[in-house]
């Protein structure tokens, strides 16, 4: 498949011999002194650039139509600020994750994990997909989303045997499938509640986590304050793209990219097949709970996405003039290899790997993007 991002360029250095020439055009050593090694020519270093190439070299506006990506109205808190609370609270969500848990009585409070049964009502009808006889949710856990973060907003203040619901309509994304846009009435009846005994914060709990073994108390709150500003401004990010995206037109798909990306998607789950020694068919129906028909309706699905995404960035780049230098490039470059987790040894073996067209053209649309965060405004 198309890899995709979430490499140092050669250098061309040519050095060569001058002679020293006497007087009858031979080639002779100064007089009296010792052989002196030639002297050299210094050729300028060269830059050898990426070379670029437009995934979409036409007018795109006949299958893609853009709003204004000049103040984007969109809701994200005040970046580049945070509250003590909210630092306090990204603490909280860390202790959380290495809590013990006690069975009590009384009534769900906030960080309870409860034991409960688990029903998804799609058109009056129990989804049994999305159903469990017995599952677990932690109240106000990081992580949770979806259908069971829905109800577990609506458990606060049950007791045991007692059922609470809550309706949950699913985004309008490629990942949901056949759910997409769809509400669901969610219930829960709880079985057991147990409190979660958080560690405390001291010298011992900050310096047993990795990467903070010679650290401070104080060191270890400021680096979750660094963390706390990153999130939130991925999340003003992600509020404009949204906004964004949410006036973005679309008139059509251009057949050649959308059966490229239908082929990627079927060689990707057929070599993953193979892998475990199966048919595609077989591997359909064992591990993905699908057939064939259910199979071309999410490959379509994800094509379509894609070519959006793919079209949607372009003609944003268009718009907004967007160009990369080669220093930025190579800046770029080494902060993606940086933040990279598949383990590449090297930054030459990650721009092989990425290749340096895919890289330069990411690099591109992430400038494109902040540009258009920056111009963004925020909603009251």
């Amino acid at each position: 498949m198309k890899r995709v991002l979430t490499v140092i360029l050669i250098l061309v250095l040519s050095l060569p011999p001058m002679l020293f020439m006497g007087g009858d055009g031979l080639c002779v050593p100064p007089p009296e002194k010792e052989p002196a090694p030639p002297p050299t020519e210094v050729v300028e270093e060269k830059e050898e650039e990426p070379v670029v190439i437009d995934s979409y070299p036409y007018d795109l506006s006949v299958y893609v139509t853009l709003p204004s990506p000049y103040g984007v109205v969109a809701s994200f808190d005040e970046p580049g600020a945070c509250t003590p609370e909210e630092v306090q609270e990204a603490v909280d969500q860390i202790r959380l994750a290495l809590a013990t848990f006690e069975e009590k009585e009384g009534v769900v409070e906030r960080f309870d994990k409860v034991t409960l049964s688990f029903q998804v009502m799609l058109g009056g009808q129990e989804d049994a997909a999305l159903s469990a006889p017995e599952t677990e949710i932690i109240v106000g856990q990081d992580g949770i989303d979806g259908e069971k973060a829905a109800l577990a907003q609506a458990l606060s203040g049950a007791a045991v045997g007692e059922l609470r619901w809550t309706d949950y309509t699913f985004p309008e994304s490629v990942l949901e499938g056949d759910y997409a846009g769809k509400t669901v009435i969610v219930k829960g009846v709880v079985k057991k509640i147990e409190r979660a005994i958080l560690p405390e914060v001291d010298l011992d709990f900050v310096q047993a986590m990795e990467g903070f073994e010679d650290a401070t108390v104080d060191a270890f709150y400021a680096s979750v304050e660094t963390d706390v500003l990153a999130r939130k401004e991925e999340e003003r990010i992600s509020a404009v793209w949204t906004a964004f995206c949410r006036d973005v037109a679309v008139l059509g798909y251009p057949e050649a990219e959308l059966q490229a990306y239908c082929e990627d998607y079927r060689s990707y789950y057929t070599e993953f097949a193979r892998a475990l020694g199966m048919e595609l068919d077989v591997f359909l129906t064992e591990y993905m709970e699908t057939d064939g028909a259910g199979f071309e309706k999410e490959m379509e699905l994800y094509a379509k996405e894609m070519v959006k995404n793919d079209m949607i960035f372009t003609q944003l780049v268009r718009v907004l003039e967007i160009t990369l230098t080669p220093e930025e490039y190579r800046a770029g470059l080494k902060a993606y290899f940086e933040k990279d987790e598949a383990g590449l040894p090297s930054i030459e073996d990650y721009e092989a790997y990425y290749t340096k067209e895919q890289i330069w053209e990411n690099l591109l649309r992430d400038k494109a993007l902040l540009s258009m965060v920056e111009n963004a405004v925020r909603a009251e």
